[in-house]
Formats: structure tokens, C-alpha cells, sequence
């Protein structure tokens, strides 16, 4: 996650601050839906469809035969996008700063 500290200013520590977050919530919703806990009973899996919800559910929607069992491909396949997104926004943000 060093990535944007190459950059520094405040702008880069708030993207780098969102994405753990996303990444936080999204393998918090991953290991619920392994143990069996996505449906929304409880405060914490509400929050985190709340927050994951816009960028799982369109994955989920187009691959709802890739699950295997227990373990959900969208959540991976949206892990690796995220992942994807922020290196991405990373290197748009070092082309646009001058050095």
C-alpha cells in the first residue's frame, strides 16, 4: 500500500484510506459468507452490504452459477477489480503530478 506515499499529499492518503477500507469490508463479507452469516440478521452484515452491496451485487447477479458450495467466486473476482482499481487510480495520480 506504499504505492501512493511515492506520490504524498493528502488526496493520496484518502484514496489509499478508502480502498483499505473497501478491502477491509469486503473480506470481512467474505469470511460471514463462508461461515454462513450473509443474510442481513445482524448490524454488521447490513453495514458492510451497505458498503460492499453497489459492487458485489452486479458481479453476484451475472455469476450466480460460478459458486462452489460455500465459497463465493464474486467476492474473489471483486477483490481482484478492487485491487485492480486501485493501482490503476495509483498510476493515473503519479502520470497527473509533476515531478
Amino acid at each position: 500500500m506504499d504505492f501512493f506515499r511515492i506520490i504524498g499529499g493528502p488526496l493520496s492518503l484518502l484514496i489509499e484510506i478508502v480502498f483499505v477500507v473497501l478491502w477491509l469490508c469486503l473480506i470481512a463479507r467474505m469470511i460471514f459468507s463462508w461461515i454462513g452469516m450473509q443474510n442481513g440478521g445482524n448490524v454488521v452484515t447490513r453495514f458492510l452490504d451497505m458498503i460492499i452491496g453497489p459492487m458485489y451485487d452486479p458481479i453476484r447477479k451475472r455469476l450466480p452459477a460460478l459458486s462452489l458450495g460455500v465459497l463465493d467466486i464474486s467476492g474473489t473476482l471483486v477483490f481482484f477489480l478492487l485491487t485492480w482499481a486501485f493501482f490503476l487510480m495509483a498510476g493515473f495520480l503519479q502520470g497527473a503530478i509533476p515531478h
